[in-house]
């Protein structure tokens, strides 16, 4: 069985876990960056 943390490090075998680069479109990310815009990162605490 896995569960959902908060705390140090994911063990994918043990935690639940999403790929970070499968969450946004790296494209777009890019994109934002390359045209100086903002955008928003949300994360945990302490990332």
């Amino acid at each position: 069985m896995r569960f959902f943390t908060t705390a140090g490090p994911v063990k994918p075998e043990k935690h639940y876990c999403i790929p970070p680069l499968e969450r946004l479109n790296l494209a777009e990310v890019l994109a934002l960056v390359r045209d100086e815009k903002y955008f928003v990162l949300y994360a945990p605490r302490q990332m």
